[in-house]
C-alpha cells in the first residue's frame, strides 16, 4: 500500500514540456505577441485574453514562456480558450485579493475551456415521458451528445440538518447516438412523469489539452469582524473552468497564499477552542479552482492540488440568531457538476509546508474535491484527503490511492475499491448523512486497507425524512481482501437507524441482504471477525458470509 509521494512538483510532470524559452513552437500563439509583458507586475490579462480569442478563431494553439511570471488581476470576463494551451512552465499569479467578496466579479472563472457549439435548450413536447431503463429516447441528432434532462415537477435530494434545502428538479446526465439510442454507461435511472426540459451539450469536438504551469492564488483577507460577510454565501470561482468534452488538464501545480494558516485561536471568547464551529478559520471559500461542468471525458491528470482551509459561516441566521454556532463553509480545489466519464489520475494534495498539516487534518482542511451528479468517476494513483462525490453519482471507480478522511457518496450503480488505503478518522466510507445516506447499488472492495482509526467500513444515518428518493443504504457487498489496522470489523455504524426504519412510511428503509467477504485481516495477516453492524438491532437480518 506504499506510495511515493511527490515533494517537488517537478516530480510529478510526466508529460515532456513541449517548448522552453529557446525554443519557438511553430504555428502556436504567444501571450507577447499580444502585449504581455510576464515580469509578475503588469496585468497581463488583456493580452492573454486577446491571444487566446485570435487563437480560438484561427484554430491555433497558445503558448506562455518558460521562466515568464504572468500576472492576472481583476477580470470583468472570462477567458475563453478552445484550443491547446501550453504555458511552457510558465507561473501565472491569479491576485484574488482584488476582488471584492461585495462583487459578482469573484464568480468568473480566469479561463474558460469552451465547446465548439453552445449548449441547445430542445422545445420538449408536452407531457413527454421518459422510463428508468429505457434504451431510446424517441429524438434524434446530428451526432452523439450529452443531455442533461430535467423534471422540475419532482424533487430529489431534499436535504436534511442544519444546510437543510428543499431538493433539486429530478434530473440526470444521459449519453445518446446520433439515433436516440441510450449508451449503456449511463442507462436511465429514473421514471419521467413528465420531462420538462433537455439541454443538449456536443462531444464531437476536436480534444483540448491545457497545462504545464505553475499557478499562484493569492486569496482575499475580508474584515474579521464584518456581520454582513459571515451572514452571506460568497464563493469564489477566478480558477480554471472545463465546459468543454475531451479535455486534458495536465502537469499543473496550484498553491494558495495568505490563507489563515491556523484555527488554534478562541476567536469567541468561551475559553474553549471549537475547531468544528466558531473558532474555525476565517476566509472566503472556493467553489472549485479546477471547474468541470457539463461535459463527457474530461480528465485531470499530473496536478498538484491544495486543501482550503474550513471556514466557519452564520448560514442563513445572522449571529444573535445563532450565538456563537456556526456552519462549516465547504471550499473546494476540485469541483464538478453533470459530468460524464470524469477522470482523476497522479493527482498529489499538497501539504502545508509551514504548519506541517497533512491531508489527514479534518480540523484545518475542509477537503480538496466535491461533486454533484456526475456518472463514470474515476481516481487513480492519487493522494488526496478525500475523494467526494454525492447528489447523483453513478457508477464510481477509486484505485491504487491513499485518502486521508473520506469516501464521501451519495447515489447508486457501482463503487469500486482497489487497493486504496484510507488513513484517518471516521469510516472507509462515509454515506452523506445530510442526503438520507442513500446508495442504491453495489460496493466492491478488492485488496484495501482501513487505518487504526477507522471505526467501520460505511457510516450513515437514518432519520423519518423524505429526501424523495428510496433510502437503499447500499444493495449488495463483495469485499475480497481487506487489511483492517484497528483489529476489528463493523461493517455499518448508521446513527439512529432503528428497527422501525424497516417500515417507515416516510423514508423506509432498505437493507442488503448479506455482506459477502473473503481475506479479511489485521495487519498481522491474523483473521479479522466481519460484523454486520453496530446497531445489531435494525441489521439483524443481515448475513455476514465468507466466499
Amino acid at each position: 500500500m506504499e506510495r511515493k509521494v511527490c515533494t517537488a512538483f517537478t516530480e510529478c510532470l510526466v508529460g515532456p514540456v513541449r517548448c522552453d524559452e529557446n525554443s519557438h513552437v511553430s504555428g502556436a500563439l504567444y501571450y507577447e505577441d499580444f502585449g504581455a509583458k510576464g515580469d509578475g507586475v503588469t496585468d497581463d490579462s488583456v493580452a492573454i485574453r486577446a491571444a487566446h480569442e485570435a487563437a480560438n478563431k484561427r484554430g491555433l494553439p497558445v503558448c506562455g514562456k518558460s521562466g515568464a511570471t504572468y500576472y492576472i488581476g481583476l477580470l470583468t470576463e472570462e477567458i475563453p480558450v478552445k484550443t491547446d494551451t501550453d504555458w511552457c512552465g510558465a507561473t501565472l499569479i491569479f491576485d484574488d485579493s482584488q476582488v471584492s467578496w461585495l462583487s459578482n466579479l469573484r464568480l468568473l472563472n480566469v479561463f474558460k475551456v469552451l465547446p465548439d457549439n453552445a449548449p441547445v435548450q430542445l422545445d420538449v413536447p408536452k407531457g413527454f415521458k421518459l422510463s428508468k431503463g429505457q434504451k431510446n429516447v424517441g429524438l434524434t441528432f446530428e451526432a452523439p451528445v450529452l443531455l442533461k434532462v430535467v423534471d422540475s415537477n419532482e424533487r430529489i435530494y431534499l436535504r436534511y440538518g442544519e444546510n437543510a434545502n428543499g431538493g433539486v428538479n429530478k434530473n440526470e446526465m444521459i449519453l445518446v447516438d446520433e439515433n436516440g439510442d441510450v449508451d449503456p454507461t449511463t442507462p436511465i435511472q429514473y421514471d419521467y412523469n413528465e420531462v420538462t426540459s433537455i439541454t443538449v451539450y456536443s462531444i464531437n469536438e476536436t480534444p483540448v489539452s491545457i497545462g504545464n504551469g505553475y499557478i499562484k492564488t493569492l486569496v482575499p483577507q475580508p474584515k474579521k469582524v464584518d456581520p454582513d460577510y459571515e451572514n452571506h454565501y460568497c464563493y469564489y470561482g477566478r480558477g480554471i473552468a472545463v465546459e468543454r468534452s475531451n479535455t486534458t488538464v495536465h502537469n499543473v501545480e496550484h498553491r494558495i497564499y495568505n490563507e489563515e494558516l491556523t484555527i488554534e485561536i478562541d476567536r469567541n471568547g468561551d475559553g474553549v477552542i471549537d475547531f468544528y464551529g466558531a473558532d474555525k478559520s476565517y476566509g472566503v471559500p472556493y467553489a472549485g479552482f479546477f471547474a468541470f461542468r457539463n461535459c463527457n471525458n474530461a480528465i485531470m491528470t499530473d496536478c498538484l492540488v491544495q486543501g482550503h482551509q474550513a471556514h466557519s459561516f452564520f448560514q442563513g441566521a445572522t449571529r444573535e440568531e445563532k450565538g456563537n454556532i456556526r456552519n462549516e463553509m465547504g471550499s473546494y480545489d476540485i469541483t464538478a457538476t453533470d459530468c460524464v466519464n470524469l477522470g482523476f489520475k497522479n493527482i498529489v494534495q499538497y501539504e502545508n509546508e509551514e504548519t506541517g498539516e497533512v491531508i489527514t487534518n479534518r480540523k484545518m482542511y475542509h477537503g480538496v474535491m466535491g461533486s454533484n451528479f456526475c456518472r463514470n468517476v474515476t481516481m487513480d494513483n492519487c493522494y488526496v484527503d478525500r475523494f467526494d462525490s454525492h447528489q447523483g453519482l453513478y457508477n464510481a471507480r477509486i484505485t491504487n490511492s491513499t485518502l486521508g478522511f473520506g469516501i464521501l457518496v451519495i447515489g447508486g450503480g457501482e463503487l469500486y475499491i482497489e487497493n486504496v488505503y484510507r488513513i484517518s478518522v471516521g469510516a472507509f466510507i462515509c454515506l452523506r448523512l445530510d442526503y438520507n445516506s442513500i446508495f442504491d447499488g453495489s460496493v466492491i472492495i478488492k485488496n484495501s486497507r482501513m487505518g487504526r482509526d477507522i471505526d467501520s467500513l460505511v457510516s450513515a444515518r437514518w432519520v423519518s425524512h423524505d429526501a424523495g428518493l428510496p433510502n437503499y443504504m447500499i444493495r449488495s457487498f463483495d469485499i475480497d481482501g481487506l487489511q483492517v489496522d484497528g483489529g476489528k470489523l463493523y461493517v455499518y455504524n448508521a446513527r439512529n437507524a432503528l428497527v422501525e426504519a424497516l417500515t417507515d412510511e416516510t423514508n423506509k428503509l432498505y437493507l442488503t441482504d448479506e455482506i459477502a467477504y473473503t481475506c479479511v485481516h489485521d495487519g498481522e495477516g491474523n483473521a479479522v471477525k466481519v460484523n454486520p453492524s453496530i446497531n445489531d438491532d435494525v441489521f439483524a437480518t443481515v448475513k455476514t458470509v465468507e466466499k
